[in-house]
């Protein structure tokens, strides 16, 4: 599911959005290193593309999950 053209894809549409946002990413501090060091670090194989989605997945379930247990409780 994961083919080389996918992964080419993803690669392509993730720099350009990179590129799309240089902008924000200047205007922040150390927003150059920010940005080279996203730029550098993007994943350019299937494990390291499942890797990035489960953490990011598994970190936003986290921060939800916790506050939302104490405080939607019956």
């Amino acid at each position: 599911m994961a083919g080389p053209e996918l992964i080419a894809q993803h690669l392509t549409e993730a720099r350009q959005l990179l590129i799309a946002t240089k902008e924000l990413y200047l205007k922040e501090a150390n927003g150059r290193q920010q940005f080279e060091a996203t730029l550098r670090n993007l994943a350019t194989t299937p494990q390291g593309l499942a890797q990035d989605e489960f953490v990011k997945k598994l970190l936003l379930g986290i921060v939800l999950s916790i506050p939302g247990g104490v405080f939607l409780r019956k």
